[in-house]
């Protein structure tokens, strides 16, 4: 009986085995010298046999101010393998001089953890001649507040337009006015920007303007604005926090003259008013059917891989929509079906540029056609609608048809089919044998292996592990395909793992002296941190980077998380920026630790909210 059971499981019982995807990730630089006021640019390549590759993970880029530059993807099907690569680009600007290291980027895929090699980057004093502010010849236009009599140091924030349309860019401008010394790095937090998506607009400018017969040193940071909806919005409040030396040569003679050169100068805290914008919604008047919501300023073009082709070869069709606008909220164009062909799933890739302060760029939309017939076939125009904010209309534009002409391939011969010749008929050995007549003993009183309950059982395990394999399948199939589910999924589990990984550091802190404490406390409270806002991020769907409070507590109220919830994220966010802002004031392990328990016990009931 035991025979037949190990013969059962060893014919049933099949392990399940999922070969590991040909993935690679590289990252490269443009230069790995660089002067503090020029940029870098870093390109993440990730390259796999799958047809939709997860994001990778930055780390955190420390030496570094860094910009999304866009990504561009690229797929294709060589013997029904399906080999894609995408890449990610970003402006990276260097805050300090020294050597910084980009640590390796992950990406995870498959319970799989891939990593590129680091980068490290030095960034040295830019030259005398390049250290000079520009001194613009053309006229600037200079918005100050009136009250500006004998300040030496003020901020303002403005907008290119006080009125726009829905999805029209408005160019945001925060202005940094000095003529007094810096002591260190200002820490700058931007305003809330409920209602609007927003692009940075690097690089930063730096330039000398004269106000009332005084020159200022002038750092402008501009930011792309793109509304969402019609309606008033308010742009928060930006603020400044800085150092500036009191020291001045003409106190020589005073008493506190020494003091003053010693000490670590004045913090002074800067503020912007708010202010209103006003969104008008896009007209209804001679609106096309089909538009999409597309606003800007866009051109359609079509183009083939190749023009000549074989019936089961692939061919790829490139529809690239470029102009500038918000490219990133451009959907897909009705892309047609060929009768003849055979039709994938359409791809897009990003690439955006920001010269001149202008979000603009292509999308491309690649989908993959397998013609099943021979002949000339025409793909049609693709029609594409936008309306323009500068002319005030709906525009409709449309790409060229374009002729491919297709030619019969080899034909498959039919699978599996092979017949033998009289030569390679053998005889081996007989396989008749006689009925035996003696008397058999069979004992009838012995249960029957059918009617036995443990081999009824058994006869449901293949069912349920064939339900498993294909639940599992399904669910890997969604993870790679899908980027938000997969985000939503993972988001819990990271965040545990990186929160693991980052208590070792409190017992490090506990035993280091303050000075080193403190610029430990400082990483440690940046790292806690990114935890919390990519955690949210994630089950979001949204981008951690620009993610300010003001927009958590509205997405997170959209999801109906429960008030409680939301303030204390609204606590532990606050709590982060002082700790960051001000290190050396939380030195108390106990401190430290409650900071810690409080995030892991957030983040467990956001889990169940979200």
């Amino acid at each position: 009986m035991k025979t037949v059971y190990i013969l059962w499981f060893l014919f049933y019982i099949i392990p399940v085995t999922v070969n590991a995807q040909n993935i690679s990730i590289n990252a490269t630089v443009d230069k790995t010298t660089v002067a503090l006021n020029e940029q870098i640019t870093l390109t993440i390549t990730v390259n796999g046999d799958v047809s939709n590759l997860p994001q990778p993970n930055l780390p955190q880029l420390t030496g570094f101010n860094a910009y999304s530059a866009g990504s561009s993807h690229n797929i294709s099907i060589i013997n029904g393998k399906v080999t894609s690569s995408i890449s990610f680009n970003y402006i990276l600007v260097p805050k300090s001089v020294g050597k910084h290291t980009i640590e390796p980027i992950t990406l995870n895929y498959k319970n799989q953890t891939y990593k590129t090699d680091p980068i490290t980057i030095e960034v040295v004093q830019a030259s005398q001649q390049q250290q000079q502010p520009s001194i613009q010849n053309q006229k600037r236009t200079v918005t100050v507040p009136k009250d500006i009599s004998g300040k030496k140091i003020f901020i303002t924030l403005d907008t290119d337009k006080k009125t726009a349309y829905v999805g029209e860019q408005i160019t945001l401008s925060f202005k940094f006015y000095r003529n007094i010394n810096l002591l260190g790095q200002p820490q700058y937090v931007p305003p809330s920007l409920t209602g609007f998506f927003s692009e940075d607009l690097p690089p930063q400018q730096e330039y000398y303007v004269n106000i009332n017969g005084v020159r200022y040193l002038v750092t402008e940071l501009k930011t792309a604005l793109f509304p969402t909806a019609p309606g008033k919005y308010t742009i928060g409040s930006a603020q400044l926090q800085c150092n500036i030396s009191e020291f001045s040569p003409d106190d020589f003679f005073n008493d506190d003259f020494f003091g003053n050169f010693f000490s670590m100068g004045k913090t002074k805290v800067l503020k912007t008013n708010p202010f209103e914008i006003t969104v008008l919604p896009l007209p209804e008047s001679d609106k096309p059917i089909n538009f999409s919501g597309a606003v800007g300023s866009y051109k359609i073009t079509t183009k083939l891989d190749k023009m000549d082709i074989k019936t089961n070869e692939p061919l790829t069709l490139n529809v690239i929509i470029s102009g500038v606008g918000n490219l990133k909220t451009i959907p897909e164009p009705v892309i047609p079906e060929i009768k003849g062909f055979k039709k994938y799933q359409t791809l897009s890739s990003l690439n955006i540029s920001k010269q001149n302060y202008k979000v603009q760029g292509s999308k491309v939309f690649k989908t993959i056609y397998i013609p099943q017939v021979s002949g000339k076939y025409t793909i049609p125009e693709i029609y594409f609608n936008y309306f323009d904010p500068e002319t005030k209309t709906y525009i409709t534009t449309k790409s060229n048809p374009i002729t491919v002409s297709v030619a019969q391939g080899t034909k498959e011969s039919a699978p599996g089919l092979t017949l033998a010749t009289a030569n390679d008929i053998k005889l081996i050995g007989t396989d008749i044998r006689h009925i035996k007549t003696d008397k058999l003993n069979i004992n009838k009183n012995a249960k029957l292996i059918y009617k036995n309950s443990i081999f009824i059982i058994l006869q449901f395990i293949p069912i349920l592990s064939l339900l498993v394999t294909y639940g599992y399948k399904i669910k890997t199939e969604k993870l790679s395909k899908d980027i938000k589910y997969a985000r939503f999924t993972r988001a819990y589990k990271t965040a545990k793992q990186k929160l693991k990984n980052l208590k070792k550091t409190i017992t490090v802190i506990s035993k280091l002296d303050s000075e080193e404490a403190t610029k430990k406390i400082k990483k440690y409270y940046d790292e806690l941190s990114n935890i919390f806002i990519e955690y949210i991020a994630d089950k979001l769907n949204m981008l951690p980077a620009g993610l300010t409070v003001e927009i958590l507590s509205e997405e997170l109220t959209k999801k109906n998380v429960p008030g409680e919830q939301i303030k204390k994220v609204e606590a532990l966010c606050r709590e982060f920026d002082f700790a960051r802002f001000a290190p050396g004031q939380i030195t108390d392990k106990t401190h430290i630790e409650n900071i810690y328990n409080e995030t892991e016990q957030l983040i467990n009931q956001l889990e169940k909210s979200l």
